[in-house]
């Protein structure tokens, strides 16, 4: 986690209790930069406990691999709602990848 903008250590346990019984596979994949270097990173939390941690976690650990530019992280009001409009907005004007946090 970080505190007070020091990195004190990113361990972060997740739960996960849902079990999806299949998945269906589009065949369609996003393009894929080549490199990380100078991306905004969008970080779209779930909704969940400690998923914004774990993302924040996540984005440090990826600045450690990459020159990121900057991030932009979206929480939802509750896990079963949409980002909101604004949201997007936000994330469409200002990452060029993203991350999102999801499951129930």
């Amino acid at each position: 986690m970080i505190s007070d903008g020091h990195r004190s250590g990113c361990i972060v346990g997740l739960d996960p209790t849902r079990h999806v019984e299949h998945s269906v596979d589009s065949g369609i994949r996003a393009a894929r930069p080549a490199t990380l270097d100078g991306a905004v990173v969008a970080l779209i939390s779930n909704g969940k406990e400690r998923a914004k941690d774990f993302l924040v976690c996540l984005y440090a650990e990826l600045a450690e691999l990459a020159a990121l530019r900057d991030q932009v992280l979206v929480q939802k009001s509750e896990f079963y709602a949409p980002p909101t409009e604004d949201d997007w907005r936000r994330v469409r004007a200002r990452a060029t990848v993203g991350v999102a946090a999801f499951g129930g």
